[in-house]
């Protein structure tokens, strides 16, 4: 079972592969101070724990909230018809089913925020078919899950900011996701925002108050 959840990472969630997101052990899904076992099965419950801590993080950066399906999907899990098995194993059809939500309202989002850049789309583009295939029946493992959960980052969390200023993210295929929600020079100002005004997202001096026309058709909730 091993050799086929590490053959599948490969197939299908590798690309997906980030550093991990502050927003993790921020949010209580991961414990720092604990070491992970990546090849351990997940489990329904933990899986839950992720995409609730997921579900608050697009509330707080995403335009709009997480949106009415996510909403439903959590409101569910809370008023269950029937006593859930949080114990019971998550197989890799299940965990892209789930994610498949995610990255539609990511790309709801990417539509208004950054019309020009590529779509959004999940690395198994054209959602979850074929349940009963021999991937989609595997079992997934927690470091699958997390990979899972990483790609909502976009490709931002591995790109480096150094030439950000000269970057164009049409041309360079660069991907929507959270990540390009940080304000990594503390401005007040997400980089996908300074990106758009042509100001350094890692410089909080470049950033000018006629650019504040930004905040006001692009509000966002910052904690």
């Amino acid at each position: 079972m091993k050799a086929v959840c590490i053959l599948f990472v490969a197939f299908a969630f590798a690309a997906l592969a980030q550093p991990q997101p502050n927003w993790w052990s921020a949010r209580g899904v991961i414990r720092p101070d604990v070491e992970p076992d990546d090849f351990a099965i997940a489990n329904l419950g933990q899986v839950k724990q992720f995409a609730r801590a997921a579900v608050l993080e697009f509330e707080a950066k995403l335009p709009g909230g997480a949106g009415v399906v996510l909403h439903q999907k959590v409101t569910a899990w809370d008023n269950p018809v029937e006593p859930p098995d949080d114990y019971a194993v998550v197989t890799h059809g299940q965990l892209k089913h789930l994610l498949d939500a995610f990255y539609a309202r990511l790309e709801s989002v990417r539509a208004t925020m950054a019309p020009d850049w590529p779509p959004v789309v999940a690395p198994w583009a054209g959602g979850v078919t074929g349940l009963a295939s021999a991937q989609n029946t595997a079992v997934a493992n927690i470091g699958q899950v997390k990979n899972a959960f990483a790609g909502l980052e976009g490709d931002r969390a591995s790109r480096s900011l150094v030439d950000s200023g000269a970057l164009d993210p049409t041309t360079a295929g660069a991907r929507f996701g959270l990540g390009w929600l940080r304000d990594s020079d503390g401005d007040g100002v997400s980089d996908l925002e300074e990106l758009a005004t042509g100001t350094d997202p890692l410089d909080a001096s470049s950033h000018e108050t006629g650019d504040l026309w930004l905040r006001v058709t692009i509000p966002m909730a910052r904690f």
